[in-house]
């Protein structure tokens, strides 16, 4: 059946009118009565149990009714396994956060947050992985995950003493590998200096090739292997692409071992 054939039905719903919409792969709410979308979730919770769910708010969801529906989750004792927030609007990502913090496996935030936001978690994230928008001025909550990935303002200049003071609280932190995307070479070379203090061990260049549209891309790229002065290892990548990738010793040899030898430097080596 084509996705794109609708049938549309009126359901009665604790009294409440419901009009949905089925698809074949999905069913669709557009009423924008936050009373009426807490009840149709509450509702689909109770006619469809599962303890493990993943959860994804399209970008024009409410604030209101994601922190809504979080809440519910949590009250019933729901495992999170992914959560995808889509909304740009910082507006009660604060408390959708907090709400979030039971989430196992990934948490994709993609809200714009001001320069001033500022987030300390109620309690430690349980998640694996986590990736965002803009993040500048927060890095406090990417220790609390095993691999990060976001985007960084091009506009907010980011001075030494910034990346000294983030490798500084590295230190014995759940963070593995961290990914960014819109970072300059001048800065990337900063990062490796502040680490490393101009100290490099190794360096390991390569090559991947895929398929884009059709036609065969290759990038060049090369890990760099640094040692800080107390002993720690770390690996540095950066691509033409504008990511730059930092994993520890251990997560990049433990990347290695799953045979997935860096199959594109366009996204984070996610494992």
């Amino acid at each position: 059946m084509n996705s794109n054939v609708t049938t549309e039905r009126n359901c009665c719903i604790g009294g409440e009118l419901i009009e949905l919409s089925f698809l074949s792969d999905r069913v669709v709410f557009q009423d924008k009565s936050v009373q009426k979308q807490l009840l149709l979730a509450n509702h689909a919770f109770d006619v469809f149990p599962k303890s493990t769910i993943s959860v994804e708010f399209s970008p024009t969801a409410e604030p209101a009714t994601a922190l809504n529906v979080m809440k519910i989750i949590n009250q019933r004792r729901m495992c999170i396994k992914e959560l995808k927030y889509s909304n740009e609007r910082s507006e009660l990502a604060s408390e959708i956060l907090d709400e979030s913090t039971e989430v196992t496996d990934t948490i994709k935030m993609f809200t714009i947050f001001p320069d001033d936001f500022i987030y300390m978690p109620p309690r430690p994230f349980k998640a694996i992985k986590f990736s965002g928008n803009r993040i500048d001025h927060w890095f406090n909550i990417v220790f609390d995950f095993r691999r990060v990935s976001f985007k960084f303002n091009k506009n907010v200049d980011r001075t030494a003493q910034f990346w000294n003071t983030f490798f500084n609280s590295w230190r014995n932190r759940r963070l593995q590998c961290f990914s960014v995307h819109n970072i300059g070479y001048s800065e990337y070379e900063l990062m490796v200096e502040r680490l490393s203090d101009g100290f490099v061990q190794n360096i390991l260049f390569l090559i991947v090739t895929y398929t884009f549209r059709g036609a065969k891309k290759r990038i060049t790229g090369a890990w760099f292997e640094v040692k800080t002065g107390d002993g720690a290892e770390f690996m540095f990548c950066y691509s033409i692409l504008h990511f730059s990738h930092i994993m520890t010793k251990q997560a990049y040899l433990e990347y290695l071992k799953k045979g997935e030898f860096y199959n594109s430097l366009h996204f984070p080596p996610y494992y």
